[in-house]
């Protein structure tokens, strides 16, 4: 899905042409890359599904290769905090890697897949959990402490992302039927509703709002 807006008035006009610098990511060796999350310090985190396979970190010019495939990172907060998870032979589980290198991996206790949607900078995870029927609920998880995210009913949302508020979107099935976008906040759940459409979804949110699909 593509879109474009059209911005147009005398500040716009008169203003300067921004100026960036571009600081490209790739090493030596030839293969696929991706880079999915950078923090205000400037490190960057990302994956290398080429071999050698790992978890690529990047910052001020220096680059670092953890050689571990099994890993795919998905964000990183200002402390340097690596959210993501880790493909097993029986399915995946949502890990931290904390800045001095040491790993804390996030387990369901019932043995369902876990898997890290976000972190903030708190230290707060955001954790889908599944199970051969599909998505099994969501939650946000700190040093071992679990905090639940439930939908209307009971029904078991899809979570997205996490401020630094501990606000999480995402998207819910509703008591109607629908698959609806949600706002959830200190235990009490938002329906953010869909224009009109039969279904929405929400991808991401700042700390005052977010993202929605339709």
């Amino acid at each position: 899905m593509l879109g474009a807006a059209i911005v147009s008035g005398p500040a716009f006009a008169t203003s300067p042409l921004p100026s960036f610098r571009f600081t490209s990511l790739r090493s030596g060796t030839l293969g696929m890359e991706f880079v999915n999350g950078i923090n205000n310090n400037g490190l960057i985190v990302g994956f290398r599904a080429s071999t050698p396979q790992g978890v690529i970190l990047s910052q001020n010019g220096t680059r670092t290769l953890v050689p571990d495939g099994s890993l795919r990172p998905d964000s990183l907060n200002l402390s340097g905090q690596i959210a993501g998870t880790q493909f097993t032979g029986n399915g995946f589980r949502a890990f931290v890697r904390n800045p001095d290198g040491s790993m804390t991996f996030i387990e369901d206790p019932q043995g369902r897949s876990t898997d890290a949607f976000g972190i903030n900078d708190a230290g707060k995870v955001l954790v889908n959990v599944s199970g051969p029927n599909g998505s099994a609920g969501a939650m946000l998880w700190q040093a071992g402490n679990v905090t639940p995210i439930i939908g209307p009913g009971g029904n078991q949302p899809t979570a997205t992302d996490v401020n630094n508020s501990d606000v999480v979107v995402g998207n819910v099935r509703t008591l109607t039927g629908e698959t609806q976008a949600f706002r959830w906040e200190a235990g009490a759940m938002t329906i953010l509703g869909s224009l009109g459409n039969s279904d929405s979804y929400a991808s991401d949110t700042s700390m005052t709002r977010a993202i929605l699909w339709v």
